[in-house]
């Protein structure tokens, strides 16, 4: 157990293996918070009763607040509780034995690395998870880390699974609440690389997690991301654009790339192209009248 080690899971209308999922993380964790977005009473009494059964902290309003939101509340929580690091989990991800262990090792290898993540292993579509890694100042996605190699720097990592020193909130501040959803993670890391931090991976540990509602097709694997996702997407991805191009006009290019790809991918792959459509355009619009938080519905 670490007490110095506060996690959250950030939940959503889960499914039932969530409990399961939350003991995993329980035997390695003393401080559990479950951050309830549900606004469902039936979905928020079942998630009360799991954490009141298992001794685990509960918040929730009965409002959606969004990702953000929550991970800043949970980052806000640690820091003033006096917890060294702030470990953040979705509430599809299934952790192995010693995580913790693993993951406090590997970041203090070296108190640059502000963050750390684990490979993602995607159960929806079978495969390892690929990370956009600088190459010859050029940036590439590359594939999966092998295990036998060390910890590796990345630009971007996902926020489940990541552990962060509480220490790195006062000087880059927390989460940007006003994107609700998605670039969330993006955004964050690449604000610690500016500031002069690393972001790495630690490919000796891998989770199970679900990357959106990947089914592969003609070579393809969309996301299948239900429409206001693409919202999301656009509209922080423009943000992101914008205020680190000046930076990172490698990882602006790559970013660029993922752009097409996707509109590719809803175009021709996916079905409700054309409300998906509409919420791409939407996400552009509201990027170029500064709108941010919740979507308005179409």
């Amino acid at each position: 157990m670490h007490p110095d080690v506060f996690a959250i899971i950030v939940t959503y209308n889960p499914d039932d293996g969530l409990e399961g999922r939350l003991l995993a993380i329980q035997k390695q964790v003393r401080n559990i918070c479950i951050i309830d977005n549900s606004e469902n009473p039936d979905v928020i009494n079942n998630i009360k009763s799991i954490a009141e059964r298992n001794n685990l902290s509960y918040q929730g309003d009965g409002i959606n607040h969004g990702i953000a939101y929550s991970l800043t509340q949970g980052a806000i929580t640690a820091k003033s509780k006096g917890f060294n690091y702030y470990l953040t989990f979705d509430q599809d991800s299934t952790i192995p034995d010693l995580y913790v262990d693993n993951m406090k090792e590997a970041i203090n290898t070296d108190p640059m690395i502000c963050i750390i993540g684990p490979v993602y292993y995607d159960i929806n579509d079978g495969r390892y998870s690929r990370f956009p890694v600088m190459h010859n100042k050029l940036l590439v996605r590359r594939e999966v880390f092998s295990d036998n190699e060390g910890i590796k720097d990345a630009m971007c990592i996902i926020t489940s699974g990541a552990l962060c020193r509480t220490s790195i909130f006062d000087e880059v501040g927390y989460f940007l609440n006003e994107y609700f959803i998605d670039y969330v993670d993006n955004e964050f890391c690449l604000r610690l690389l500016i500031s002069g931090y690393r972001v790495c991976v630690y490919p000796k540990v891998v989770i199970q997690h679900a990357l959106g509602n990947r089914k592969k097709k003609f070579g393809f694997s969309p996301t299948n991301y239900p429409y206001y996702r693409k919202y999301y997407v656009t509209r922080n991805r423009l943000h992101v654009w914008k205020k680190y191009f000046k930076y990172y006009p490698a990882f602006i290019a790559y970013d660029f790339s993922a752009f097409l790809l996707d509109l590719f991918r809803v175009v021709f792959l996916e079905k409700d192209k054309v409300i998906k459509i509409k919420s791409i355009f939407l996400g552009m619009k509201d990027f170029l009248h500064g709108r941010y938080g919740k979507m308005n519905k179409i």
